[in-house]
Protein backbone atom coordinates (compact mmCIF):
# COMPACT_ATOMS: atom_id res chain seq x y z
CA UNK A 1 0.00 0.00 0.00
CA UNK A 2 2.78 1.99 0.69
CA UNK A 3 4.14 1.82 -2.75
CA UNK A 4 0.89 2.90 -4.38
CA UNK A 5 0.93 6.06 -1.84
CA UNK A 6 4.26 6.64 -3.49
CA UNK A 7 2.99 6.20 -6.66
CA UNK A 8 0.18 8.26 -6.73
CA UNK A 9 2.19 11.02 -4.75
CA UNK A 10 4.41 10.95 -7.82
CA UNK A 11 1.36 10.95 -10.04
CA UNK A 12 0.11 14.15 -8.66
CA UNK A 13 3.33 15.88 -8.37
CA UNK A 14 3.55 14.85 -12.55
CA UNK A 15 0.21 16.65 -13.59
CA UNK A 16 0.69 19.37 -10.66
CA UNK A 17 4.26 20.13 -12.83
CA UNK A 18 3.02 19.67 -16.08
CA UNK A 19 -0.21 22.19 -15.50
CA UNK A 20 2.24 24.76 -14.21
CA UNK A 21 4.23 24.74 -16.90
CA UNK A 22 1.70 24.78 -19.28
CA UNK A 23 0.87 28.00 -18.04
CA UNK A 24 3.69 29.79 -19.19
CA UNK A 25 4.53 31.82 -16.18
CA UNK A 26 0.81 33.55 -16.73
CA UNK A 27 -0.95 32.13 -13.19
CA UNK A 28 -3.27 33.81 -11.06
CA UNK A 29 -3.83 33.28 -7.09
CA UNK A 30 -7.11 31.19 -7.98
CA UNK A 31 -4.87 28.82 -10.89
CA UNK A 32 -2.50 28.90 -8.90
CA UNK A 33 -4.36 27.33 -5.64
CA UNK A 34 -6.49 24.65 -7.95
CA UNK A 35 -3.21 23.44 -9.07
CA UNK A 36 -1.80 22.87 -5.83
CA UNK A 37 -5.22 20.97 -5.04
CA UNK A 38 -4.92 18.93 -7.80
CA UNK A 39 -6.54 15.46 -7.02
CA UNK A 40 -7.09 11.85 -9.25
CA UNK A 41 -11.05 12.97 -9.08
CA UNK A 42 -10.79 16.71 -10.40
CA UNK A 43 -8.40 15.15 -12.67
CA UNK A 44 -10.55 12.51 -13.58
CA UNK A 45 -13.31 14.82 -14.35
CA UNK A 46 -11.83 17.40 -15.95
CA UNK A 47 -10.92 15.44 -18.71
CA UNK A 48 -13.94 13.50 -19.07
CA UNK A 49 -16.10 16.91 -19.71
CA UNK A 50 -13.10 18.25 -21.90
CA UNK A 51 -13.31 14.53 -23.77
CA UNK A 52 -16.94 14.68 -24.49
CA UNK A 53 -16.97 17.57 -25.52
CA UNK A 54 -14.79 16.19 -28.08
CA UNK A 55 -16.30 12.94 -28.54
CA UNK A 56 -19.57 14.31 -29.02
CA UNK A 57 -18.56 17.25 -30.98
CA UNK A 58 -21.62 18.07 -33.21
CA UNK A 59 -24.35 16.03 -31.37
CA UNK A 60 -22.97 17.66 -27.67
CA UNK A 61 -26.03 18.84 -25.76
CA UNK A 62 -25.99 22.32 -25.34
CA UNK A 63 -26.00 22.42 -21.61
CA UNK A 64 -24.69 22.77 -18.68
CA UNK A 65 -22.19 20.16 -17.16
CA UNK A 66 -20.84 20.49 -13.66
CA UNK A 67 -18.07 17.80 -11.88
CA UNK A 68 -18.96 17.38 -8.42
CA UNK A 69 -16.27 16.48 -5.91
CA UNK A 70 -16.72 13.91 -3.13
CA UNK A 71 -18.23 15.32 -0.06
CA UNK A 72 -20.33 17.52 -1.76
CA UNK A 73 -23.89 17.12 -0.19
CA UNK A 74 -27.05 17.29 -1.99
CA UNK A 75 -28.49 20.57 -1.38
CA UNK A 76 -25.13 21.84 -2.77
CA UNK A 77 -25.14 19.83 -5.44
CA UNK A 78 -28.71 21.19 -6.64
CA UNK A 79 -27.95 24.33 -6.27
CA UNK A 80 -25.02 24.13 -9.16
CA UNK A 81 -25.81 26.11 -12.11
CA UNK A 82 -26.03 23.15 -14.46
CA UNK A 83 -28.31 20.66 -16.16
CA UNK A 84 -26.46 17.67 -15.14
CA UNK A 85 -23.73 16.06 -12.98
CA UNK A 86 -21.07 13.88 -13.94
CA UNK A 87 -19.14 12.33 -10.48
CA UNK A 88 -16.88 9.64 -10.00
CA UNK A 89 -17.61 8.35 -6.60
CA UNK A 90 -15.62 5.56 -4.32
CA UNK A 91 -12.50 5.61 -6.33
CA UNK A 92 -10.46 2.87 -5.09
CA UNK A 93 -6.75 1.90 -6.49
CA UNK A 94 -5.46 -1.23 -5.81
CA UNK A 95 -3.08 -4.09 -7.03
CA UNK A 96 -4.35 -7.56 -8.26
CA UNK A 97 -2.42 -10.65 -7.64
CA UNK A 98 -0.23 -10.21 -10.90
CA UNK A 99 0.72 -6.26 -9.22
CA UNK A 100 -1.34 -4.19 -12.08
CA UNK A 101 -3.23 -1.47 -10.54
CA UNK A 102 -7.21 -1.35 -10.90
CA UNK A 103 -8.93 1.44 -10.02
CA UNK A 104 -12.93 0.75 -8.89
CA UNK A 105 -15.09 3.41 -9.45
CA UNK A 106 -18.93 4.54 -9.54
CA UNK A 107 -19.96 6.71 -12.04
CA UNK A 108 -22.73 8.84 -11.94
CA UNK A 109 -24.36 11.05 -14.37
CA UNK A 110 -27.62 13.03 -12.44
CA UNK A 111 -30.27 15.33 -14.23
CA UNK A 112 -30.66 18.00 -11.52
CA UNK A 113 -34.22 19.35 -13.96
CA UNK A 114 -35.69 15.95 -13.85
CA UNK A 115 -33.75 14.62 -10.52
CA UNK A 116 -33.32 11.48 -12.11
CA UNK A 117 -30.53 9.66 -12.56
CA UNK A 118 -29.24 8.84 -16.08
CA UNK A 119 -26.21 6.50 -14.59
CA UNK A 120 -25.20 4.80 -11.83
CA UNK A 121 -22.85 2.16 -11.82
CA UNK A 122 -19.81 0.24 -10.35
CA UNK A 123 -16.79 0.09 -13.13
CA UNK A 124 -13.15 -1.16 -12.43
CA UNK A 125 -10.07 0.05 -14.67
CA UNK A 126 -6.96 -1.20 -15.43
CA UNK A 127 -3.28 -0.27 -16.16
CA UNK A 128 -3.45 -1.68 -19.68
CA UNK A 129 -2.76 0.79 -22.43
CA UNK A 130 -5.26 1.32 -24.72
CA UNK A 131 -3.59 3.29 -27.36
CA UNK A 132 -4.81 6.13 -29.29
CA UNK A 133 -6.41 8.56 -28.19
CA UNK A 134 -6.21 7.35 -24.72
CA UNK A 135 -2.61 6.16 -24.50
CA UNK A 136 -0.40 6.66 -21.41
CA UNK A 137 3.29 6.08 -20.94
CA UNK A 138 4.58 8.36 -18.30
CA UNK A 139 3.12 5.83 -15.50
CA UNK A 140 1.07 3.24 -15.03
CA UNK A 141 -1.57 5.87 -12.58
CA UNK A 142 -1.69 7.75 -15.97
CA UNK A 143 -3.08 4.03 -17.70
CA UNK A 144 -5.78 3.94 -14.82
CA UNK A 145 -6.69 7.09 -14.93
CA UNK A 146 -7.00 7.73 -18.32
CA UNK A 147 -9.10 4.08 -18.95
CA UNK A 148 -11.48 5.33 -15.99
CA UNK A 149 -12.20 8.59 -18.23
CA UNK A 150 -12.46 6.24 -21.56
CA UNK A 151 -15.13 4.25 -19.45
CA UNK A 152 -16.78 7.06 -18.09
CA UNK A 153 -16.59 9.27 -21.50
CA UNK A 154 -17.79 6.55 -23.05
CA UNK A 155 -21.13 5.78 -20.94
CA UNK A 156 -22.08 9.26 -20.71
CA UNK A 157 -21.46 9.63 -24.78
CA UNK A 158 -23.48 6.80 -24.93
CA UNK A 159 -26.57 7.93 -23.03
CA UNK A 160 -26.92 11.23 -24.91
CA UNK A 161 -26.40 9.42 -28.28
CA UNK A 162 -29.29 7.30 -27.27
CA UNK A 163 -31.55 10.19 -27.09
Amino acid sequence: MENLNVEKTEYLDYEKNRSLESSNGKIDEKLKKEIEELTIEKIIGNVTLQSLQFYLYENFPKNKYSVVEKNMDSETKEKKNSDYLIEYNNLNISENKDRKLNLSFELVLFDIKKKEYLIKREFVADEINQGGMWGCSESRFKCIINNTIQIGTAEIAEKFWKK
